[in-house]
C-alpha cells in the first residue's frame, strides 16, 4: 500500500533524555569504564508511523541488535474523539526477564496494525506508549510518543 500521510512525530514530557538520566551510582561507574554502554532510546527503537489506506495506522520499531521491547508496554491511544479500533499486535517471544519476570519480548522489528475508521477524518493524534530494555542489563523509561497523522 502507498504511503498518502505524513505524520510529525513529538516527545511528551514523560520520555527521559538519556543525556540527563541518573544512574545508580554502580551502573554509571560501569557506564565510564566501558563495561555497559547504551544506546539513547530512540535509536534503540526507532519509532514510524504511517497511514496505510484505506484504514490502517501502521506503527513499526526498528530494535537494535542487543535490545528488546516489552509487549506488556505497548499502548495505542487517541486525542479527541475515538475512531481507532483494537490494534493488531502479534505474538512476541516468551522469555524469563530479569526485570517483569516471564514477559513477552520483541526483537529486530515489530509492526503494529491499527483499524481507524476514515469517515470524516482528517486528522489522528496517536499516542504510542513502550518500553525496552538492553540485553546488558539496563531497561530505559517508558516511553511516550504523540504522532500527528494527516489522511489526504
Amino acid at each position: 500500500s502507498a504511503d498518502l500521510s505524513t505524520s510529525e512525530l513529538s516527545t511528551t514530557s514523560s520520555s527521559v533524555n538519556p543525556a540527563n538520566l541518573s544512574l545508580p551510582p554502580l551502573l554509571s561507574n560501569q557506564l565510564n569504564t566501558g563495561i555497559v554502554s547504551v544506546i539513547p532510546v530512540d535509536q534503540a527503537f526507532a519509532l514510524n508511523v504511517i497511514i496505510e489506506l484505506p484504514d490502517f495506522i501502521v506503527v513499526t520499531w526498528e530494535i537494535e541488535e542487543g535490545y528488546y521491547l516489552y509487549h506488556h508496554s505497548l499502548g495505542f491511544n487517541e486525542t479527541g474523539s475515538s475512531k481507532i479500533s483494537a490494534p493488531i499486535i502479534p505474538p512476541g517471544i516468551s522469555t524469563n526477564d530479569e526485570f517483569f519476570g516471564d514477559s513477552e519480548v520483541y526483537y529486530d522489528n515489530l509492526m503494529v496494525r491499527i483499524p481507524f475508521d476514515p469517515e470524516n477524518t482528517s486528522e489522528i493524534e496517536l499516542i504510542v506508549d513502550y518500553q525496552g530494555c538492553a540485553e546488558v542489563g539496563f531497561c530505559y523509561p517508558p516511553q511516550q510518543r504523540m504522532v500527528k497523522l494527516e489522511i489526504l
